[in-house]
């Protein structure tokens, strides 16, 4: 049951593009005898240039409902659940972090809660920005979407999950997995990888990024360079802690 316990870290920053918008006319022929003798011609551009950002985008997606998921069946197990619903929430534009447990069971050996409840990782109150303070790789919109796992006697203890009714998600979908630090979270075999990397002091980040790119599976490869970055420092200065 280790995965029912696993806590996310880390921080993304937002990418940002621009676009030009060319000054256009509605599609209605314009003869020469329409045009007035003392017409003069359009030097500058009438229409501003829009700058399509992260912002613009999020303005776009927010009209877009994220697709909830599908009736339970039932799960052998606890991580097959998980796997599912965060997999299925990845691929439709959203995350789910959990925020609460209760009750206990003995599943294989291994003791755990047999109701866990999910939360979207935009939930909560949005945080106030002010000076010093790290900007939120997750904007917060106080969305209160819930799902709940659980495994009852009367289903073999087996899993299901089931969406709290009337909590849809207040926003839209994102636009890519890494927008969600729970989704670019290393595996262990990254960190290990991580971690011997890190030993080669001439090794860009860059280049470390794609070593460890190359060897995972398409659903574990949506951390960014900076995450890499970061844990290269966080591992070097813990090395150097550890030396002193």
């Amino acid at each position: 049951m280790a995965m029912m316990d696993r806590d996310a870290s880390s921080e993304h920053d937002d990418a940002q593009a621009s676009e030009s918008v060319t000054p256009t006319v509605d599609a209605v022929p314009i003869t020469e005898a329409a045009v007035p003798a003392h017409a003069t011609p359009i030097t500058n551009a009438t229409v501003p240039i829009v700058q399509v950002t992260a912002a613009v985008l999020e303005d776009v997606a927010s009209v877009t409902k994220i697709t909830l998921p599908p009736p339970s069946p039932l799960f052998d197990t606890f991580e097959e659940l998980y796997n599912f619903l965060q997999g299925f929430h990845r691929d439709h534009g959203a995350a789910i972090i959990r925020c609460a447990s209760r009750g206990r069971h003995d599943f294989n050996g291994q003791t755990g809660p047999t109701e866990i409840s999910y939360r979207c990782d935009r939930g909560g109150k949005p945080i106030t920005t002010s000076v010093g303070l790290r900007k939120s790789a997750t904007k917060r919109t106080g969305c209160p979407y819930r799902v709940t796992a659980k495994a009852t006697q009367a289903s073999d203890w087996k899993w299901t999950y089931k969406v709290s009714n009337g909590r849809d998600h207040n926003h839209g979908p994102s636009m890519h997995p890494s927008a969600h630090i729970i989704h670019r979270r290393r595996t262990p075999a990254q960190k290990e990888l991580e971690k011997r990397l890190s030993k080669h002091s001439k090794l860009p980040a860059r280049a470390m990024d794609n070593i460890i790119r190359d060897s995972s599976t398409p659903d574990n490869a949506f951390f960014t360079q900076k995450d890499i970055y970061n844990d290269r420092q966080r591992i070097r200065r813990s090395e150097m802690a550890a030396q002193a």
